[in-house]
């Protein structure tokens, strides 16, 4: 996992998991954690999560004990084990439990050149277009086609293709196409030395 402030990409859909807000339902007028109240009509997704999740471990102590006890024995550890990443800690300057939302997983690159298109997003068409830098990416690219570039590797797209149902605008909120930007730096052929690589994974 690493923060938003790392991998610099689209951060909408980090925001959203932190800024969300829904209706309480059956917990309109219950406690929230940590003192903070009553539940109202409305509350942040995250915290009713974790309230949700929180009261069902504890209301099944045994069973989540024994869930422990099992894990340990079988040797998955459970204890002191060190989150991995580039996790945040803070939210505006201030701790939040929810601050480590507010980051990506860095996914394997095992079989990369299967999982078209990039990003988290799924605003990079192909591994080719990913490692040029931010402002070379394609801005639009037609999706809804299956038919794969080996080449680039990706999807074939095209500003305008017909064939395509949908176009992707990078412009919009949510469909960003930044960050990854350590590969700006390399020449033409360093970057498809790395896609040809990329390809054996």
């Amino acid at each position: 996992m690493w923060g938003l402030e790392h991998v610099k990409t689209d951060p909408t859909e980090a925001m959203n998991a932190i800024n969300a807000v829904a209706p309480t339902g059956v917990l309109k007028g219950a406690k929230m954690p940590g003192g903070a109240g009553e539940y109202g009509d409305h509350a942040p997704v995250a915290v009713m999560l974790a309230d949700l999740v929180e009261g069902i471990l504890v209301k099944n102590v045994d069973a989540t004990a024994k869930a422990v006890e099992n894990a340990v024995r079988n040797g998955n550890g459970l204890k002191d084990l060190p989150k991995e990443g580039k996790y945040p800690s803070t939210i505006n300057g201030e701790e939040s439990p929810f601050a480590s939302l507010l980051a990506y997983k860095a996914r394997p690159l095992n079989g990369i050149w299967a999982t078209a298109p990039y990003l988290h997003n799924g605003a990079v068409p192909t591994l080719y277009d990913l490692l040029l830098p931010e402002e070379e990416r394609p801005q639009t690219f037609t999706v809804g086609r299956m038919e794969f570039d080996p080449v680039k590797v990706g999807f074939v797209h095209a500003a305008d293709d017909a064939q395509a149902p949908f176009v992707y605008d990078t412009t919009l909120p949510g469909n960003l196409n930044t960050g990854h930007n350590f590969t700006s730096k390399l020449t033409e052929d360093e970057r498809w030395a790395l896609v040809e690589y990329l390809k054996t994974l």
